[in-house]
């Protein structure tokens, strides 16, 4: 087949999906690419993480991460590689930084090719105020292309954001959600991961997140953000479903919860058998009690 036929088209693309998204076409994917971005807090023991990603990979379906800890979670654990596994492309953006949106690759295509990896994942910051924003949108599409000639799945983060206060911010308004979105959607990629939308009430956020589903052929993953209260991370996981969404991209609210393997339990009830948040909960409760 032609390196240009469309994603779904392509067998060696098809089979490295089969291997992040289950027949239902949703999947659970544990985030740990936080610390080449600078991001450690709570994630600075190397073991330790190490040890919380695989426990809770367990019950997820696939993992996007960095060279490290990838290469030592394949080497250690060899059971891992039976689950999907992403490279995070782009971590030169380091949070924090001056030159955050200027976030250039550090890993490519063809070392996940040669890890044999199942695809990769590019964060696209959006900031029509910053000039770095133009190369970020053309290194995405150059990206986009060099993981279609190589049949790799690419999972593309489009994030809208805003400089405030010498901090860039991401803006979580479902206008901006959705307009990211749509930039992200026009790339050709079988997935995109964004946040949940903000609103005034939970109803609101539920009809704002369908309308961007609506928008999008892509499969639409939310992302798990900053740490929060495990019953508001399932009930957002939970409404994301029940609304179109194919899944959630998780790290902190997993890594660094006490039980990583009960949460992702109850993700799972949530993604793969419609469960609501509370019976998911009780019975990932009951399950690690057992």
């Amino acid at each position: 087949m032609s390196a240009r036929a469309p994603w779904n088209q392509k067998l060696g693309m098809v089979t490295r999906l089969s291997r992040i998204f289950r027949e239902d076409g949703r999947a659970l994917i544990i985030a740990a690419d936080h610390r080449q971005r600078g991001i450690q807090g709570g994630l600075e023991d190397f073991k330790s993480l190490t040890r919380r990603m695989y426990g809770a990979l367990g019950q997820a379906d696939a993992i996007v991460t960095t060279k490290e800890p990838m290469a030592t979670l394949i080497s250690a654990h060899p059971a891992s590689r039976r689950k999907g596994l992403l490279l995070s492309l782009n971590r030169a953006g380091l949070g924090g930084s001056v030159f955050e949106v200027d976030d250039r690759p550090v890993n490519s295509p063809a070392m996940a090719s040669r890890w044999g990896l199942d695809g990769t994942k590019f964060l696209l910051r959006i900031d029509p105020a910053n000039p770095h924003t133009a190369s970020q949108l053309e290194t995405c599409g150059k990206l986009c292309e060099e993981c279609a000639s190589l049949e790799l799945p690419m999972i593309i983060e489009p994030l809208f954001c805003r400089e405030s206060g010498g901090k860039l911010t991401v803006d979580t308004s479902p206008e901006r959600v959705r307009y990211a979105a749509i930039i992200a959607n026009d790339y050709s990629v079988p997935a995109i991961k964004i946040p949940y939308p903000k609103g005034s009430t939970r109803s609101k956020r539920r009809r704002d997140f369908r309308d961007i589903v609506a928008s999008v052929s892509s499969r639409v993953l939310i992302l798990g953000g900053s740490r929060t209260r495990i019953d508001q991370v399932l009930a957002q996981a939970e409404d994301s479903i029940r609304e179109g969404g194919s899944g959630v991209v998780m790290g902190r609210n997993i890594l660094l919860h006490d039980r990583p393997e009960m949460v992702t339990s109850a993700l799972g009830m949530i993604i793969h058998d419609d469960l609501d948040a509370e019976t998911a909960l009780r019975k990932a409760r009951e399950d690690v009690e057992d």
